[in-house]
């Protein structure tokens, strides 16, 4: 044995260190697997993709949301991810497993938070389906515990506040609103509704404006904000316009955003308020703004007829036939698209509608981005859809539930794959004892713990013998082994040298073999200590390792018959997905159904409304021609008359 014992022992413990690392490290690889993929559903949850956050937090076997394991960080992520599960389910509408993850809650600090969160899910439906009364009930003693969070309560508030405006208790909803959070986004709401509520009920406006003026000043920064922002102020805009207050119309008017969804109708009311104060061709030019707008925007179907009536009332006749003309060309175009979409939804469904569309367009709201109205008519007319309320919830969740149903297929695509990998395995491990041994050979565990044993021996032995250059390092070892090379080729040349160079090789090999002998002194005890301790870390690693390969033998052994388990496992898998799928796409059918039958009722709705259009231009047309034709009479009998 030469002093590459230490070098040698120093790899094979690192070696086995490093097994038994990747061993010790798999829990928590496991734990930070867990972590990420909690991070991950809760991602899909914030932006609103139900269907992915659930597929994350519901793997085949539930681990996340279920495993119980005596650590801290693991208990953590599962309450949390089962808080996250209970959400997603409630917004999914999964009453039933919301219910069941709930009751693994109850042992928990927070149950009573999960509970009232729970009543609150039942409070949206309640109040999605319009029962107004029944969403009072159960409001009212919701809010008097103090287990919800504040959103959760500024929320539960503007429910309350709003069904009580449906049931014309107006001054109990104006209380309830002043103990939402000033300045939270469900205060604004809530003050909005009840500005159009007293716009709609009370002869007198100022409790109106009043009321949406402090909806205005509780807007934030946020897209959503602004949205509502635009729609406070064009209400106030056309309350001001029913009084006939123009120039105050046209201060609320002026603050719609150009890029924002209301920009349309704001462009037509401030329109009417340069008419209202008699400055008709200000009130052209800014109707001719809203050309650029999509005709299913509300109001930019009226500002084509506003032009040619200004155009009349200015007595710019020739201008108005032109704008007439202009209008009815419009008419028919849109009368024309509104049957190209009808017909595309009687055939193909809503569905097809909306993923052609998705399709165009990358952003994650895309069927509100304000491009899209100046964009294709296809576009066009999904934004006139999804600003129905009641639409826009149905058609969110039919897109989800087709993205449910590809996640379906794929997983079933998985298995598929999954059982055939299974099914070669069965064949190839068919319990044959001697293929087993090929794979797993107790022989090598073995060889591995004789040459752990020879090296041993050989420390004992230099341990004992105080050989200190068996323990070299390894540098100083392959120094040593050179210097032995170097005096057997001196022994080769002595002959051939003469006795001035033999004493100087002499002399400098036996400074040489001092050298190696200190540093092989002096670094003794530091690399016994070494030894003895990477021996006794072998020890240990050795054992787990020969106890890991018995395992291992274990699991072979059992051949098939441990595959075909799996194989039934992944059978009963299969299955439910199967059902699961039927189930699902026949979710999708029923609901677009349902949606394209709403869509078609829509277009029905609005293409009698610009038929109504298109016939009174073409009318106001004719009697436009009669006016001057019975002008160009009269002057002709005045020219005959005076000619006499």
């Amino acid at each position: 044995m030469t002093g590459y014992l230490l070098q040698r022992l120093s790899n094979l413990g690192l070696l086995f260190i490093a097994v038994l690392a990747l061993q010790a490290a798999a829990s928590q690889a496991h734990n930070q697997a867990q972590e990420y993929r909690y991070r991950e559903a809760l991602f899909h949850m914030l932006t609103n993709d139900y269907v992915t956050t659930m597929t994350l937090l519901e793997q085949p076997t539930g681990e996340l949301r279920k495993e119980k394991k005596d650590s801290a960080q693991v208990e953590r992520i599962n309450h949390s991810a089962q808080l996250l599960a209970l959400d997603t389910s409630l917004h999914l509408g999964m009453r039933q497993y919301a219910k069941q993850i709930f009751s693994d809650l109850e042992d928990l600090t927070s149950n009573k938070r999960a509970a009232a969160k729970l009543a609150l899910r039942s409070v949206r439906k309640t109040y999605s389906a319009g029962d107004w009364q029944q969403a009072t009930q159960q409001l009212t003693p919701l809010l008097k515990t103090k287990n919800m969070g504040k959103d959760d309560r500024d929320e539960a508030l503007y429910y309350l506040a709003n069904s009580l405006l449906q049931l014309k208790q107006v001054n109990s909803a104006a209380k309830v609103l002043s103990g939402i959070t000033p300045g939270s986004i469900w205060a604004a709401y809530g003050y909005y509704n009840l500005g159009i509520y007293y716009a709609q009920n009370d002869a007198e406006t100022s409790r109106a404006l009043v009321s949406l003026r402090v909806a205005s000043a509780m807007t934030g920064d946020l897209r959503e904000d602004q949205e509502l922002y635009d729609r406070i102020q064009l209400a106030a805009g056309n309350i001001a316009l029913q009084d006939q207050s123009y120039d105050k119309a046209m201060s609320f008017l002026a603050n719609v955003r150009a890029s924002g969804t209301s920009a349309g109708p704001a462009i037509y009311g401030y329109g009417r308020a340069y008419a209202g104060l008699g400055q008709n061709r200000a009130a052209i030019q800014t109707w001719y703004r809203a050309k650029k707008y999509a005709l299913v925007v509300p109001g930019v179907a009226d500002t084509y007829q506003a032009i040619a009536e200004s155009y009349v009332q200015e007595n710019l006749q020739a201008s108005a036939i032109d704008a007439y003309l202009e209008a009815i060309a419009v008419y028919e175009k849109e009368l024309r698209q509104i049957d190209q979409v009808s017909q595309r939804l009687h055939r193909h469904g809503v569905l097809q509608l909306l993923a052609d569309v998705r399709r165009q367009h990358s952003d994650v709201a895309w069927f509100l981005a304000t491009d899209l109205i100046t964009n294709t008519p296809l576009s066009a007319f999904a934004n006139f859809f999804m600003a129905e309320p009641e639409f826009f919830q149905q058609a969110k969740e039919l897109l989800m539930m087709e993205e449910q149903a590809r996640q379906v297929n794929r997983t079933r695509e998985k298995l598929d794959v999954f059982a055939s990998m299974l099914r070669k395995k069965a064949n190839l491990f068919s319990g044959s004892g001697k293929q087993v041994s090929q794979l797993v050979r107790e022989k090598d565990i073995n060889s591995l713990v004789a040459e752990r044993n020879a090296l041993a021996k050989a420390f004992v032995e230099a341990e004992k013998s105080r050989d200190y250059q068996r323990l070299l390092e390894a540098d100083y070892a392959k120094a040593q082994q050179h210097l032995e090379s170097t005096k057997k080729a001196f022994q080769d040349l002595n002959n051939k040298l003469t006795q001035a160079e033999r004493a100087a090789f002499k002399d400098r090999i036996a400074r040489l073999e001092g050298l190696i002998l200190w540093r092989a002194m002096d670094d003794y005890k530091k690399n016994h200590q070494e030894l003895a301790a990477t021996l006794n870390a072998m020890d240990s690693h050795l054992q787990e390792l020969k106890n890991n390969f018995v395992r291992l033998q274990t699991q072979l052994q059992k051949g098939k018959g441990y595959f075909q388990e799996k194989l039934v496992m992944i059978n009963q898998l299969q299955a439910k997905y199967a059902d699961l799928e039927t189930a699902v796409t026949t979710y999708i059918e029923e609901l677009q159904g349902k949606l394209t039958r709403k869509a078609i009722d829509r277009l029905v709705v609005y293409r009698g409304k610009i038929n109504h259009y298109h016939v009174r231009s073409q009318l106001a047309l004719v009697n436009l021609y009669d006016d001057i034709a019975i002008a160009e009479a009269d002057k002709l009998v005045s020219r005959q008359e005076r000619a006499l």
